[in-house]
C-alpha cells in the first residue's frame, strides 16, 4: 500500500498532518469524504523504486500555440492522432540574432503524446502524465470539451485561462521581483565596502590611536570579520541572498506560515485577490463546460497551495455531497476570500447564476488586481530608495564622521 501524508480538519476545526495508508489516492480522498473530514492536502511519500515526479514545462507562447493549433485541427475535422502529427511537424526552435537557439519543448512533449496516442492510449491520460504543463483543470476541461464535441471552444477557454493566470502572475512577480532586487543590490554593496572601503579607514584611524563613536565601532568589527574570516563572512551573505531568493517557496512550503502571510498588510492582499480571481475566473469555465458541481471544486482545491483556502474548498465539497449549498463554507470563514465575494458566491448559488455571476466577478477582481499592483509601484520604488540611501548612508557616514576630528586628534599627538 502506498504511504501518504495529509493535512485534515479534526474534530476541534484544526489543521493537523496524518499520516495514512491507501491503495491509491482515489480511494484515500473517498474515505476522507465519506467520513465526513475536510482533506487539505495530500501527498505521497516516495518510497525506493518510485519514478519521479515529472516537472516538464514549457513557455507560456508554446502552450497557447499549441491549445490553437489543436482547437484548428478539430475544426476543420482532422482526428486526434492526424493532429498531433501536424502540430509536432510545425513546432521549430527559435533562433535569436542567427547564434542563440530556444528549444522548442512543447515538440518532444507532442512527440511523446503522439506516440502513446499510436499506442492507443488516450489524450488525457498522456497529458495527466506532465502535471505541470497540464494541470487538473485544463485536463477537465479537455475531456469536457471532447465527449460535448466543443473542442474548439474548450481550447479557446483554456487558452484564456492560460492568459489570464500568466497576466496575474506576471504583475505579481513585477511588485515581489523589485524588493528582492534591491535587498541583493544592497548586500553586495555593503560587502564591497566592508570588504575594500571601510579597512582602509580603520587602518588610518588605528595608526592615530583615535576612539571611535559607537556606529563606527561596529561597522569596524563587522569589516574585521569579512576581512579576517572571508570563507565564513562569503558563505553569510550567500545564504542572504539564496534566503532573498527562495524566501517565497520556502513559506509556501510551510503551511504553518500561510495564515501569517494572509495577515500581512500589503502582499497578503495581493495573495487573496489573486485566489479569488482565479477561482473565479476557472469556475465560470469549468461550470459552463458541465461538469458537475464537486467536481469543480475538488478540482479547484489545487489552484493555490494555501491551506487555508484548501479548507474552505475541502469543506465545500463535503457541503455538496451532503445535498448542500457550498456557499456557507465561503461565508463562514473569511481568512482568505471576503464577505463580499462570498455574498456574491452564495447569490449565484442560490439564484442558480453560478456563470453569469462569476464572469464580471473574474473581470472585476482582475481588474481591480491590476489597479492595485500599478498603484502599489511608485510607493514600493521610493521605499527601496529610501532603503538605499539610509542602508548606505549610515555605513559611509560611520566611517567617515570620525575624519572631521582626525586633525585634532593628529594636534594633540604632537
Amino acid at each position: 500500500m502506498a504511504k501518504f501524508k495529509v493535512i485534515a480538519v479534526n474534530d476541534a476545526g484544526k489543521l493537523e498532518v496524518r499520516r495514512e495508508e491507501a491503495d491509491n489516492l482515489q480511494e484515500l480522498e473517498k474515505r476522507y469524504l465519506e467520513g465526513r473530514v475536510p482533506l487539505v492536502t495530500t501527498k505521497k511519500v516516495r518510497e525506493p523504486g518510485d519514478p519521479k515526479p515529472d516537472r516538464t514545462d514549457a513557455p507560456l507562447k508554446q502552450k497557447v500555440l499549441f491549445f490553437r493549433q489543436l482547437a484548428n485541427c478539430n475544426q476543420i475535422g482532422m482526428d486526434v492522432l492526424e493532429s498531433y502529427r501536424l502540430i509536432e511537424s510545425t513546432m521549430v526552435d527559435t533562433k535569436f540574432l542567427g547564434i542563440f537557439t530556444q528549444k522548442n519543448k512543447m515538440r518532444e512533449i507532442v512527440g511523446t503524446i503522439r506516440h502513446g496516442i499510436e499506442e492507443g492510449e488516450s489524450q488525457s491520460v498522456l497529458m495527466a502524465r506532465y502535471p505541470k504543463l497540464f494541470d487538473e483543470v485544463t485536463l477537465a476541461l479537455l475531456r469536457s470539451g471532447e465527449s460535448s464535441g466543443r473542442l474548439v471552444d474548450t481550447c479557446e477557454q483554456i487558452v484564456t485561462l492560460l492568459q489570464r493566470s500568466s497576466e496575474i502572475k506576471r504583475e505579481v512577480r513585477s511588485v515581489m521581483m523589485y524588493p528582492m532586487i534591491i535587498t541583493i543590490v544592497i548586500a553586495l554593496m555593503i560587502t564591497y565596502l566592508m570588504w575594500q572601503v571601510v579597512p582602509t579607514f580603520a587602518g588610518l584611524y588605528k595608526s592615530v590611536n583615535m576612539a571611535l563613536p559607537p556606529q563606527t565601532q561596529i561597522v569596524v568589527a563587522v569589516s574585521q570579520f569579512f576581512t579576517q574570516y572571508p570563507i565564513p563572512a562569503l558563505g553569510t551573505v550567500l545564504l542572504f541572498i539564496t534566503l532573498i531568493l527562495r524566501g517565497p517557496k520556502l513559506v509556501s512550503g510551510n503551511w504553518r506560515l500561510h495564515k501569517f502571510v494572509l495577515a500581512i498588510p500589503i502582499f497578503g492582499m495581493i495573495q487573496r485577490m489573486v485566489i479569488m480571481a482565479t477561482f473565479a475566473r476557472a469556475f465560470c469555465l469549468l461550470i459552463e463546460s458541465g461538469i458537475h458541481i464537486r467536481d469543480i471544486l475538488h478540482l479547484l482545491k489545487g489552484l493555490s497551495e494555501n491551506v487555508w483556502y484548501r479548507k474552505i474548498i475541502a469543506r465545500a465539497v463535503i457541503a455538496v455531497d451532503d445535498g448542500n449549498d457550498f456557499a456557507p463554507a465561503f461565508i463562514e470563514d473569511s481568512t482568505v476570500m471576503t464577505k463580499t465575494f462570498s455574498l456574491q458566491v452564495e447569490f449565484g448559488v442560490r439564484t442558480s447564476r453560478m456563470a453569469q455571476i462569476l464572469r464580471p466577478l473574474a473581470e472585476t477582481m482582475e481588474a481591480e488586481l491590476n489597479r492595485f499592483v500599478k498603484d502599489l509601484k511608485q510607493p514600493v520604488e521610493s521605499l527601496m530608495i529610501m532603503a538605499v540611501g539610509s542602508v548606505v548612508g549610515f555605513v559611509l557616514l560611520a566611517i567617515l564622521s570620525p575624519i572631521f576630528n582626525i586633525g585634532q586628534v593628529i594636534e594633540k599627538g604632537m
